[in-house]
């Protein structure tokens, strides 16, 4: 059973208990960090786009709360600081209006505020470094064990309070 597999399993069994957090979505990584099969691969994640605004005039208006966006907020965080990844890409950084870092800067907006346009795609393929995708897994910072330790460091951002709009995971 995969990581993810595990967690949803959980919140399966105990429905309407536990919520989608960004203590959850981080416990998530965790776990598949430590997994023994990917503890030897090269690790890149990268952070979650601004999305304020998203979908409006469409059957998804809504989409975008102030609660959902500090969740996103917390596991951009986590991403950014958590050290178990052998690189971050910043999509978050890449991607929002300095102006009004809720929003998709509107030259990469492809127009619904939540996907970007061809020019905020090619942004961010140009913010992405190859070198440690195409590294080999033992010279990758965090090959092996160190990955399965920082890992299981990372663990304590799961105390985070759940967000008050977001439904119960089934």
């Amino acid at each position: 059973m995969s990581a993810s597999q595990t967690l949803r399993s959980i919140l399966r069994t105990y429905p309407g208990k536990l919520s989608l957090t960004p203590g959850l979505v981080a416990a998530e990584n965790a776990l598949l960090l430590a997994y023994p099969l990917l503890a030897s691969m090269v690790m890149t994640a990268a952070t979650l786009p601004p999305f304020e605004g998203a979908l409006a005039g469409t059957p998804y208006a809504g989409h975008y709360s102030p609660a959902k966006d500090a969740m996103r907020r917390q596991f951009n965080d986590w991403i950014r600081t958590a050290g178990v990844f052998d690189a971050v890409a910043d999509f978050d950084a890449v991607l929002r209006d300095p102006g009004h870092p809720g929003r998709l800067r509107a030259a990469f907006d492809s127009g619904d505020h939540l996907h970007p346009g061809d020019a905020g795609y090619r942004a961010l393929a140009a913010a992405i470094d190859p070198a440690p995708l195409l590294a080999a897994p033992e010279s990758a910072p965090l090959h092996g064990a160190r990955r399965s330790q920082r890992a299981a460091s990372a663990l304590p951002l799961a105390r985070h309070q759940p967000a008050q709009d977001l439904p119960p995971t089934p």
